[in-house]
């Protein structure tokens, strides 16, 4: 699930990129879709997600030494006459930390679930989630 704004699973047809590319972008974006994941475990009922990053998804590029002693990204000409910089990678949003509220939480069983589904799609930590029920 860590992938970026704008991008899904493999397979699943989503866009390649959106306009989400800000922070709080990436933010709502990723926490709706794991919103929806959640929702469909057993005894969730509502589930509310706030997901926190410390940095967007960001592209990596093939650098080279220029000749007046400055880096700048590797260039190759396009078909067209253009010329677009080499792209190395792309590094995924860093998540910082999840909240969810659900209100089936209140069953420990089910608080479990939804910290371990947190975890697992999100690569984290336990202590980078918390689940707390929705108040009654």
């Amino acid at each position: 699930m860590a992938w970026p704004a704008g991008r899904g699973p493999p397979g699943s047809g989503a866009p390649a990129r959106t306009a989400a590319g800000t922070l709080a972008g990436e933010e709502a974006a990723v926490s709706a879709r794991l919103a929806a994941i959640l929702a469909r475990i057993p005894g969730a009922g509502r589930v509310h997600v706030a997901v926190t990053l410390s940095r967007t998804a960001t592209d990596q590029y093939l650098g080279e030494s220029g000749g007046s002693g400055g880096n700048g990204p590797l260039v190759v000409s396009t078909p067209s006459g253009g010329q677009q910089p080499v792209r190395l990678d792309e590094l995924a949003p860093v998540v910082q930390g999840v909240v969810v509220v659900a209100s089936g939480a209140t069953r420990p069983l089910v608080r479990q679930e939804l910290a371990q589904a947190v975890e697992t799609l999100l690569n984290l930590a336990p202590y980078q989630v918390l689940i707390l029920p929705e108040g009654l």
